[in-house]
C-alpha cells in the first residue's frame, strides 16, 4: 500500500508540474523546467551513490546547495553522463537547456523562445524527435523537457536496484584475522 501511496503522490507531483509548466510565462516555463531536471538529477545521483546519506548529500548537496562538488546542474548532468546513466543526446540535451535556462534567468529583458538566440538553443534539442512533430519552438523546448524528466525519474526508481556500495575491506581483513592466524600468504 505504502509503494501504491508513493507512486500516486509522483503522479500528483507530475501532474501538478505539468499544468504549471504549460501555463506560465516562456521564462517561468524554462526556469520551472530547469528545476525540475535538476532536481530529478540530484535524486538520480543520490540513487545510484553508496547508501550514506551525509556523505553523498556533501557530495551532491540539497536541492539548494551549490557548494557541493556536484552542487550545480551542470555538474549534475556531467556526472550523471560519466557514471552511464544517461546516454549522450540526453548529456547534450540537458546541457542545452542550462543554456537556455540561462539565458531567460541572467538577462534582465523578458527573453521568448522567439528570439533569435533562445530558438537558435532549442533548434539543437533532439530528445523531442523521438516524439510526435512539434511546430513551435516552445511545445519542441516543453516535449524535451517532459520526456527527459520521465526518463531520469525512470532511471532514478531504476538505480535503486543497482545501488553502489562501499568496499569493507578493514571488515574483512579484521574477520580474517578473528577467525585464525593471519599472514602474508593469508592476505
Amino acid at each position: 500500500m505504502q509503494k501504491e501511496d508513493g507512486l500516486q503522490e509522483k503522479l500528483k507531483d507530475w501532474q501538478s508540474f505539468h499544468d504549471e509548466l504549460f501555463k506560465e510565462s516562456d521564462r517561468a516555463c524554462v526556469v520551472l523546467s530547469a528545476a525540475y531536471l535538476d532536481e530529478s538529477l540530484r535524486v538520480l545521483l543520490t540513487n545510484y551513490f553508496v547508501d550514506d546519506n551525509k556523505a553523498v548529500k556533501n557530495f551532491i548537496g540539497g536541492p539548494e546547495s551549490l557548494t557541493a562538488p556536484l552542487g550545480s546542474f551542470a555538474s549534475r548532468i556531467t556526472a550523471a553522463y560519466c557514471l552511464g546513466l544517461i546516454d549522450k543526446i540526453q548529456y547534450n540535451d540537458l546541457h542545452t537547456i542550462r543554456k537556455i535556462r540561462n539565458l531567460f534567468a541572467h538577462g534582465l529583458q523578458g527573453l521568448s523562445f522567439e528570439d533569435p538566440k533562445v530558438t537558435r538553443e532549442c533548434k539543437k534539442l533532439r530528445t523531442h524527435l523521438f516524439a510526435p512533430f512539434q511546430k513551435e519552438i516552445r511545445s519542441e523546448f516543453q516535449l524535451s523537457v517532459v520526456i527527459l524528466a520521465t526518463d531520469i525519474d525512470v532511471y532514478a526508481k531504476e538505480t535503486l536496484k543497482s545501488r553502489c556500495t562501499s568496499p569493507d575491506y578493514y571488515g574483512d581483513l579484521l574477520k580474517r584475522i578473528n577467525e585464525g592466524p593471519i599472514g602474508p600468504a593469508s592476505l
